[in-house]
């Protein structure tokens, strides 16, 4: 695990085609929703995948990204894990844990950009 993890560090798309970064967002999201269909997650833990997904998108593929795959998340996990269930609606509770997981992703996305920027400055010198 800590080599791989040391493999994504040197990864850099931030000057790929937009398609792929954007497409890799995607695939970090859409991996996320699958991953909180299983019975650990879903609609008791209904962003922790999706936190994972806006770090990787974040880290690897820059900040238009990452905002992307937080609005997508938001959007899918408020359609399928938070009530009313199988609807864009807000219930009683869901609207306050959309807002702190925005401002969660939002922070995630900062520390993800600040690490691959110190990274990139170290490799550098």
């Amino acid at each position: 695990m800590h080599w791989l993890l040391h493999r994504l560090a040197g990864v850099d798309l931030y000057r790929e085609h937009p398609v792929l970064r954007y497409g890799i967002a995607l695939f970090f999201v859409l991996a996320a929703l699958a991953a909180n269909f299983m019975p650990i997650a879903g609609q008791r833990l209904p962003f922790f995948f999706f936190f994972g997904a806006v770090a990787l998108t974040a880290r690897l593929c820059g900040f238009g990204p990452a905002i992307m795959a937080t609005l997508l998340s938001g959007i899918l996990a408020n359609f399928f894990f938070l009530a009313p269930y199988l609807s864009l609606r807000f219930g009683p509770n869901s609207l306050m844990q959309m807002l702190l997981f925005f401002m969660v992703s939002l922070l995630i996305t900062s520390v993800a950009l600040q690490k691959s920027a110190a990274e990139t400055a170290a490799m550098e010198s």
